[in-house]
């Protein structure tokens, strides 16, 4: 894809900015980030650091982590009181081991092709439906 600017300035245009198609993570909020590093966190003091890696059945034994954590929180209970951190970021955490399981280990960066990039076309369209945030 080529790289162009959301404005449609030129590479050489003062201001230009080549991003349009490109992965923005400062859409991700900060806070349940934040909490997703405390728990990363709690569980290195507790365990190891990337201990949570060699795991036996990891697959089956996360999701069963995931869904523990997914019960408690649709039962109302906000914290762990094992982690202090909110239940449903441990749903988040064990969702990540998971893909992190079915990406084979240790591949450790999703190839751009395997995320959903917006194309120009898309990116048109959402512009021409006054939609300014694109």
């Amino acid at each position: 894809m080529p790289e162009i600017d959301p404005n449609g300035l030129n590479a050489n245009d003062p201001g230009a900015k080549l991003d349009v198609g490109k992965l923005r993570y400062s859409l991700i909020p900060t806070g349940p980030l934040k909490w997703l590093a405390q728990l990363y966190t709690v569980g290195a003091i507790k365990y190891s650091d990337h201990g949570w890696k060699a795991v036996t059945k990891a697959e089956s034994r996360y999701l069963d982590a995931l869904m523990r954590h997914l019960e408690k929180h649709r039962a109302g209970e906000w914290l762990d009181p094992d982690t202090k951190v909110p239940h449903i970021i441990a749903v988040a955490w064990n969702a990540f081991a998971i893909c992190w399981v079915k990406e084979g280990k240790d591949r450790h960066e999703v190839e751009d092709e395997e995320c959903f990039v917006p194309s120009a076309q898309f990116m048109k369209i959402m512009r021409d439906s006054k939609n300014e945030r694109y």
